[in-house]
């Protein structure tokens, strides 16, 4: 599940918690403007003891981060 958040930091949290309840594991790509939140949401999730790879959180600017995460094969569906 690839969840982008362009704007608010709180649409990942909408978005990750019914995904992550439903057993999926979700990538968050946040605007490079503001990640600290997501990070920040990485960060609790590892510290409630969330497995590794389950939230996974890629930061960095669209053209260098989010285009290869839409253009990757298992991103086909999305």
């Amino acid at each position: 599940m690839l969840i982008p958040c362009p704007r608010r930091p709180t649409c990942a949290q909408w978005k990750v918690a019914p995904a992550l309840a439903a057993g999926n594991c979700c990538v968050l790509k946040p605007s490079e403007l503001a990640s600290v939140t997501c990070l920040e949401l990485a960060a609790i999730a590892h510290e409630v003891g969330l497995p590794a790879g389950v939230l996974n959180v890629v930061t960095g600017t669209g053209p260098d981060a989010g285009s290869p995460l839409r253009c990757a094969p298992a991103g086909a569906p999305l």
